[in-house]
C-alpha cells in the first residue's frame, strides 16, 4: 500500500463550436472528474493523501460540470487542495511563468451546500512573477510536468501547499530559463547548482510574492467558465 500518490492530469484541450474558445468538453470533465473521484474515496489499498496537479482550464470545466471531486482528507487536512500549473490573466488564458493555488473548505455535515464548491470556495494563492515570456508549446509538457513532480514531490514529503507551489512555480521557471531546445525537441537543464542556486532565488522571490484572494474559483467560473 502506497501511503501518498502524486498526480498530474493531461487532459485533452479542443475549440468549442461555438466561439474557439479551448476547452475541455463537458462529458470529458464528468468522466475525468468520476474517475478521479472513485480514485480518492478509494479502498482499504488506497493511499492515505494525495497531491493533483491540472491546467486551469480543466479545473473550471470540471466545476463547470459539477465533477470536480471531494476528497474527504485526502487533498489536505481541513480542506481540498489543487494546484494548477497555469494561470488567466486579464480574463484571458496565460502560459506564461505564473501558478495558482485553489482550497476548497468543505463541511460533509452540512446536507445545505456543505459539498458545493462554488459556495466553499476558499483561498486561492496565486504566484505571479514579473516575467512576461510565455511558455512556448514545443516545450510546454516537459516544464509543466516539472512543475507537477516538484510540487506532489514537495506535498509527499510533508511541506504545506502554499510553500510546495512557491518552490514548484520556480522550478517551473529554472526549467523554462533554463532548458534548451532547437524548436522541435526540449533538453532540461543539468542538475547542477547553477540550476539549484536559481530555484532557490526564484523560490525567495515567490514567497514575497504569493496574492491571498478569497473565492477566486468562483469569480473564475463566472468569467471564464462554459455559457
Amino acid at each position: 500500500r502506497f501511503s501518498f500518490v502524486g498526480l498530474h492530469l493531461k487532459t485533452k484541450l479542443t475549440p468549442s463550436n461555438d466561439d474557439g474558445k479551448i476547452m475541455l468538453p463537458r462529458d470529458d470533465a464528468e468522466e475525468l472528474g468520476n474517475k478521479l473521484q472513485t480514485l480518492l474515496d478509494g479502498d482499504s489499498q488506497s493511499p492515505s493523501s494525495a497531491a493533483v496537479t491540472m491546467d486551469i482550464r480543466t479545473h473550471l470545466a470540471m466545476l463547470q460540470a459539477n465533477s470536480l471531486p471531494r476528497s474527504r482528507g485526502m487533498l489536505g487536512t481541513n480542506s481540498d487542495v489543487w494546484a494548477i500549473v497555469d494561470c488567466i490573466k486579464d480574463g484571458i488564458h496565460a502560459d506564461n511563468e505564473d501558478s495558482l493555488l485553489f482550497e476548497y473548505n468543505y463541511d460533509y455535515d452540512d446536507p445545505f451546500g456543505g459539498c458545493d464548491p462554488l459556495l466553499r470556495a476558499g483561498n486561492a494563492y496565486s504566484i505571479s512573477t514579473s516575467s512576461s515570456e510565455y511558455i512556448k508549446d514545443f516545450h510546454k509538457q516537459q516544464v509543466m510536468e516539472a512543475f507537477s513532480a516538484a510540487y506532489t514531490a514537495l506535498m509527499g514529503s510533508g511541506m504545506d501547499p502554499v510553500s510546495s507551489i512557491c518552490i514548484a512555480n520556480s522550478v517551473k521557471r529554472a526549467f523554462h530559463k533554463l532548458g534548451s531546445t532547437d524548436g522541435i525537441s526540449y533538453e532540461p537543464p543539468s542538475y547542477t547548482w547553477k540550476t539549484i542556486d536559481l530555484i532557490v532565488q526564484y523560490s525567495r522571490t515567490a514567497s514575497e510574492r504569493v496574492v491571498t484572494v478569497n473565492g477566486l474559483a468562483r469569480k473564475m467560473y463566472k468569467e471564464f467558465g462554459y455559457r
